[in-house]
């Protein structure tokens, strides 16, 4: 938890959370849709048609999400081919958008790698074990990723098989901060209850017990 406050809630708004599920489950719907019923390719080549239409539906989803709660889409040309790769800000974190066969591991491509390089800096920290008062994380961009499982072969094509948040280390071979996209939507509703002010404790006041009927008349 101590990640997710220091790191991740004040650059990221609940909203970006809130949307995410459905904007990858219209994502891959669409181009479930495209490939096919639009008779572009054989029915061969559909798996192939449905992964590239997924990844732009995808990242054009994810800019015009973050666009929509006061973020920027950016594009940064990265790897040793210069390709525009398209990112999101929020605040110091970049995010970019991965649709992945398998999370159990990230595959370490150059672009990635440089993106990754960004967290070194916060690898000399270990902000679970900072007193609440100690200072916040370095004022350094971070690099964060959305992880998009595709389905297995004997689910519902039109659906991702999960979706996650991640903040890869320097190396690409674990995580400062990885779950799963609604477990981190649920992170904030966690944070605003610990927030509430104390309510000071009151004296419990002691109920009169019922008058006795003397016998006398009103």
């Amino acid at each position: 938890m101590g990640f997710f406050t220091r790191c991740i809630r004040p650059d990221i708004p609940r909203g970006f959370f809130d949307s995410m599920p459905e904007m990858v489950d219209a994502a891959f719907a669409s181009a479930h849709h495209r490939a096919v019923n639009e008779g572009r390719v054989l029915s061969n080549q559909v798996a192939y048609a449905r992964g590239s239409d997924r990844h732009f539906a995808v990242q054009r989803g994810l800019a015009d999400l973050v666009e929509s709660i006061g973020g920027e889409a950016i594009t940064m040309r990265i790897g040793p081919s210069g390709y525009p790769m398209p990112l999101v800000r929020m605040g110091k974190t970049i995010v970019a958008a991965s649709i992945t066969d398998t999370l159990d591991g990230l595959r370490r491509s150059r672009a990635r790698a440089e993106l990754a390089s960004l967290n070194s800096a916060i690898e000399p920290y270990q902000p679970d074990l900072w007193p609440q008062e100690a200072e916040v994380m370095p004022d350094e961009f971070r690099f964060a990723m959305v992880l998009i499982a595709k389905p297995h072969r004997d689910e519902d094509p039109t659906l991702p098989a999960g979706v996650y948040f991640g903040v890869p280390t320097s190396s690409l071979r674990s995580w400062h901060f990885y779950d799963r996209v609604d477990a981190v939507r649920a992170m904030y509703d966690d944070a605003e209850w610990g927030e509430l002010p104390e309510v000071p404790e009151r004296r419990v006041p002691r109920l009169r017990g019922p008058v006795r009927n003397t016998g006398t008349e009103d």
